[in-house]
């Protein structure tokens, strides 16, 4: 049955018997929410006054399937394993990248040159192996599919789920999607310190603004209801400006350098990237299968397992390999 408007529902149409019964309407495509103006008019109208409650309820929830909890049950075991032996191979890839700060040398006088202000000097602040990113990623993804599971946080997780929504999954991507991109930026060429700090944090504002358009556009996916996209534009624009920065080191890298490694991690996991905004769209919009928010939900599981995988081994296995060729 359609979603009827609250006020619909309680809209009482008198018949010639003198019945009262309700009239109900179906909701045109349109949001639930009334602007200020209109509410007023309503009021002064004396029509019946509802709750902010009667709107923010979702009528029409998810049901919990038989095979998630155990789903998150074989994914956290598998992702714990694998980062075990990350961990344990991370130790023997000698290969490391460095970073470095760029200050001006204002104090140096061999600093100016032909009215330049300043001239910047590198100063190296750290060198390590980046692999043991690929291992924590894969650690903190294990952490969430374990809480999916665990007494305490399986019925919050299980209500969100039931009402389009899945916060525990962003938080999770906040830290595991913005290590990653520090990771291919880092194996890239980038190099200064605060652009990989620039890099990690638009990439998490990407990842807060679709957090925010599932919490604002819940009950619209859910009831029938127009949906607002700003969150999600916002959010391709930081995931864009994220990738930029390295498209721009890695595209005046591979001129210089030839290093498949490079080439073969940033390609690919930019295309796998792709497949995010992709389900997200096809999910939101409720497009084939994608109408029941489970497939998306198993798809996004899906393919995140699938990106953090190969970057995961492909790192470890071009490093080492870098390695003993140097």
């Amino acid at each position: 049955m359609a979603p009827t408007r609250p006020e619909n529902r309680h809209s009482l149409e008198v018949l010639a018997g003198g019945i009262a019964e309700e009239s109900p309407r179906p909701v045109e495509d349109t949001s639930p929410r009334r602007s200020r103006k209109r509410q007023g008019h309503v009021d002064d109208c004396g029509a019946l006054k509802l709750p902010a409650e009667a709107y923010n309820k979702i009528q029409n929830l998810n049901e919990i399937p038989m095979w998630l909890a155990p789903c998150n049950l074989v994914a956290a075991i598998f992702q714990f394993m694998q980062a075990a032996f990350i961990f344990a191979f991370s130790r023997k890839v000698g290969l490391k990248w460095c970073l470095y700060t760029f200050y001006p040398n204002t104090e140096n006088e061999e600093g100016y040159d032909n009215d330049v202000y300043a001239t910047p000097e590198e100063e190296q602040i750290a060198c390590y192996t980046i692999t043991w990113y690929a291992g924590i990623v894969t650690l903190l993804s294990g952490v969430d599919h374990l809480f999916a599971i665990l007494p305490y946080f399986r019925p919050r997780y299980e209500y969100y789920i039931e009402r389009h929504q899945n916060p525990q999954r962003w938080i999770e991507y906040c830290f595991t999607c913005s290590l990653l991109r520090v990771h291919i930026a880092q194996v890239a060429g980038v190099t200064d310190v605060y652009t990989i700090v620039l890099t990690f944090f638009l990439t998490l504002s990407s990842i807060v603004f679709g957090l925010l358009h599932e919490r604002m556009n819940a009950k619209n996916r859910a009831d029938g209801y127009t949906q607002d996209y700003t969150a999600f534009w916002s959010s391709c624009i930081m995931h864009l400006a994220s990738w930029a920065i390295i498209f721009a080191y890695f595209i005046e890298g591979m001129a210089k350098v030839d290093n498949s490694l490079a080439l073969g991690l940033v390609l690919t996991l930019f295309l796998l990237e792709m497949t995010f905004p992709l389900i997200f769209i096809l999910q939101w919009r409720k497009i084939g299968p994608f109408k029941d928010y489970l497939v998306g939900e198993f798809s996004f599981c899906l393919f995140s397992f699938t990106t953090k995988t190969f970057i995961a081994w492909a790192t470890l296995i071009g490093a080492n390999a870098y390695a003993r060729k140097g």
